[in-house]
C-alpha cells in the first residue's frame, strides 16, 4: 500500500504556524474580559495577586494561573 503525500499551497506564515502549534491557546488569549483584567492589574499587582484576583473575580475555573499570568506577561513584553 502506497500512500501519496499532497502538499497544499500555505498563503502565509501565520497560516503555517496555525497548521503547527498544537493545544489550546492559553485563557487569557481567548477571553476578553479576563485579558482587560489582567493588563489592568498587572500595572499595580505582582502575578501571584493577579491570579489571586481573577479567582476572586471569575472564579477557579475560568481564572489564569500565576504562571499563565507570568508567560502572558513575558509575551507581551516581545
Amino acid at each position: 500500500m502506497n500512500r501519496k503525500k499532497t502538499r497544499r499551497a500555505i498563503s502565509s506564515l501565520a497560516e503555517w504556524k496555525g497548521l503547527h502549534i498544537r493545544g489550546k491557546p492559553p485563557k487569557i488569549m481567548i477571553d476578553p474580559e479576563i485579558q482587560g483584567f489582567v493588563n489592568d492589574a498587572l500595572t499595580r499587582m505582582t502575578f501571584q495577586e493577579v491570579a489571586d484576583a481573577a479567582r476572586e473575580r471569575f472564579g477557579p475555573r475560568r481564572a489564569p494561573s500565576r504562571s499563565s499570568v507570568h508567560r502572558y506577561w513575558q509575551a507581551k513584553q516581545k
